[in-house]
């Protein structure tokens, strides 16, 4: 006897990021991709959490798609975040502005620090220099 899948529309009623994130692989990632775009902002902590795990690849072309309200949480995961999540954060940004978006000031400037700061991490300043477009990396990289 298998398990019970809830569909997609059962995980985005009950708002379950976690769940929805899941799908985005396989015959429901088209429709998860869609419902975790809907929920927009709202979906950004559970797809930054995701950045380190199998989903990080997918999670981060999401968030590039949710665009300027993923700013913030993605350069806060650049200066200060996990590890495992640097990298595709910083890929992130950079798709999101392949697509036209601009980054605020401030938030360039937040990234300029740790691209330019003393004592930094080589992976938060290579991901740093592909979020402000110094350099070309690709998705997953």
């Amino acid at each position: 006897m298998g398990l019970f899948k809830p569909s997609v529309k059962s995980l985005l009623g009950r708002g379950d990021i976690r769940g929805l994130v899941g799908r985005l692989e396989g015959k429901d990632m088209a429709e998860a991709w869609i419902a975790l775009k809907v929920l927009g902002e709202r979906a950004v902590p559970g797809l930054i959490e995701a950045l380190g795990g199998p989903m990080g690849g997918p999670a981060s072309a999401v968030l590039a798609e949710i665009g300027t309200p993923a700013l913030p949480a993605l350069v806060e995961t650049i200066r200060s975040g996990p590890e495992d999540r640097v990298m595709a954060a910083g890929v992130a940004i950079h798709e999101m502005k392949n697509k036209g978006a601009r980054l605020p000031d401030g938030l360039t400037t937040m990234l300029a620090a740790v691209k330019d700061g003393d004592q930094v991490e080589t992976s938060r300043r290579v991901a740093a220099m592909a979020a402000l477009g110094g350099m070309q990396v690709q998705a997953g990289a």
